[in-house]
């Protein structure tokens, strides 16, 4: 199997990035091929998102050809959390033909709106800010992303009703049929949540 930096996803990167490289025929159109399918893994590519969409010059061109974003085993650090959040309320306001949104844990942290104390995972944690209706991200991704979405793919503890119904709130804003995909996301056996058993 490819490790590494010779991997095949990042080698389509690659390629992507260099689409937009070539010349200014192929600027726009490398350009609608690298952010037209957006996956986040790190928290720190949700802030150089954010930089970007803020940017004067392409800012809301690039908001404007986003099509795809998965955020995929991207835990947040407690400390940065306030900072994520907010990039990611800017980060929705922008996107403005956004027609697919995937949500998938990192497996190894919990699933909370804000960290524990958990030392062994230094303070990381998967904040639940999309399907939490107290959020900003929330509010911000049901107004304004949710009425354009056409799937919606998100692993989540589907014993805990709050976030169905933000799901609920979501889907009820939309402006047409959404595809749904539910998968069911367990706690890590190593975290012990707060008034809840060992696992």
């Amino acid at each position: 199997s490819c490790q590494g930096s010779d991997n095949p996803w990042l080698r389509l990167l690659r390629m992507k990035k260099d689409l937009s490289r070539i010349c200014k025929a192929t600027y726009w159109p490398g350009m609608r091929v690298l952010y037209g399918d957006i996956v986040l893994r790190r928290m720190c590519q949700i802030s150089a998102l954010a930089r970007t969409l803020r940017s004067p010059e392409i800012g809301k061109a690039i908001g404007e050809i986003v099509r795809v974003v998965r955020i995929d085993s991207c835990p947040v650090l407690g400390s940065c959390a306030g900072a994520i959040e907010e990039d990611l309320v800017w980060i929705l306001s922008r996107f403005t033909t956004l027609r697919s949104f995937s949500y998938h844990p990192h497996p190894q942290f919990a699933l909370a709106d804000a960290p524990y104390n958990w030392k062994a995972e230094g303070g990381l944690f998967n904040p639940i800010w999309f399907f939490q209706r107290t959020s900003q991200v929330h509010k911000q991704f049901a107004s304004h992303t949710g009425p354009r979405l056409r799937h919606l793919d998100l692993s989540i503890d589907l014993r805990d009703d709050s976030k169905l119904c933000g799901i609920d709130s979501i889907l009820m804003n939309a402006s047409s049929p959404v595809t749904l995909r539910l998968a069911r996301y367990d706690y890590p056996k190593s975290i012990h949540l707060p008034n809840a058993a060992p696992g």
